[in-house]
């Protein structure tokens, strides 16, 4: 995983997602926050700082979503970017299930 691109946020289960969300890293950031999502009740993952996410960031966030609907939880995105926005409202207009997104400074 590129450095820097997950951090620990301050409460249980919060991160900070930052810089690009790609095939080069997608994979880990994946399995650490599966493991965060099994620990606590819900995911709450600030991605401001995302300045790019391809499929691989996306089947991330589809797996995530999977694994939160079977454990009845919820991961919650806020303060999403535009760039992230488009992204999903093109791939999966309808949402993805068990992961809310909000806009920024709409968390």
């Amino acid at each position: 995983m590129e450095a820097g691109s997950l951090t620990r946020g301050e409460g249980s289960g919060e991160f900070r997602l930052e810089r690009d969300v790609d095939i080069s890293n997608a994979e880990p950031i994946r399995r650490h926050l599966q493991d965060a999502l099994s620990q606590s009740h819900e995911l709450t993952l600030d991605v401001a700082g995302v300045t790019f996410m391809d499929s691989q960031g996306l089947q991330m966030l589809l797996r995530l979503g999977k694994q939160a609907v079977e454990e009845r939880k919820i991961v919650r995105l806020v303060n999403v970017p535009d760039q992230v926005r488009r992204l999903l409202d093109i791939a999966v207009p309808e949402g993805i299930p068990g992961v809310e997104a909000s806009d920024p400074g709409k968390t």
